[in-house]
């Protein structure tokens, strides 16, 4: 598991240096976690030259002009060969708890027309099935994080409590309609491996199923 970590930090990293170089791109990521499923959606918005180089990568016959049918041919190659990348954005317990992906869409806007700095965005929904449930027991829930992500949110199930996270920056918890939703910027967490301190962008949340919560610190504005 260690190794799959190291290896989604350095294309994460990989990824960063090569679509943040002009400071043009964003990203944001919606999670919801609910008793079988985690619904995640990612939302990047392009601008600048970051958008004239995706629209380069979209361009097949280098004409100038991104069309319709250069886009399906997109959607068909990247579901093709780049769909096995989002498998390990989350990890359930450890890998201890199966996850399968149910569903995948991807949906590209304002790509078509002239290569050129005009703004564009790329969403991606995923859906992930466990046989499971999320709504019983303890659960250690990891999500890939990524430099560029400049908002993160995470819903919680119905009645879970938080106990504990780690890899969000400028973190807020709040409570709405009995679901806990955290949010924060995207940042790196640290840990030990063999005695050895170790990073990764990534955010790695403990969550209980019961009445009582177990660490109120994180509840801290409601003492503010």
């Amino acid at each position: 598991m260690l190794v799959k970590r190291v290896i989604m930090f350095v294309m994460c990293l990989s990824l960063c240096l090569m679509l943040t170089a002009s400071g043009e791109s964003s990203f944001t990521n919606d999670i919801r976690i609910s008793g079988q499923t985690i619904d995640f959606a990612i939302h990047e918005y392009y601008s600048g030259n970051d958008s004239r180089e995706f629209k380069e990568s979209l361009d097949i016959n280098e004409d100038g002009f991104v069309n319709s049918s250069e886009t399906e041919f997109f959607f068909s190659s990247f579901q093709g060969k780049k769909l096995d990348q989002y498998r390990g954005y989350v990890i359930a317990d450890d890998g201890n708890t199966d996850l399968s992906m149910d569903s995948f869409d991807i949906e590209l806007n304002g790509e078509v027309g002239e290569v050129d700095t005009s703004d564009m965005s790329v969403t991606v929904s995923i859906n992930y099935r466990t046989n499971s449930s999320f709504s019983r027991g303890n659960h250690n829930i990891w999500i890939l994080g990524h430099p560029s992500i400049n908002h993160m949110s995470i819903t919680l199930p119905e009645d879970a409590q938080l106990h504990s996270y780690d890899g969000l920056d400028n973190s807020s918890v709040s409570v709405e309609n009995d679901r806990i939703i955290l949010e924060g910027v995207s940042g790196i967490r640290s840990f030990n491996v063999d005695d050895r301190l170790t990073y990764e962008y990534a955010v790695s949340m403990d969550i209980r199923n019961g009445f009582f919560l177990a660490d109120m610190s994180v509840f801290s504005f409601l003492y503010s």
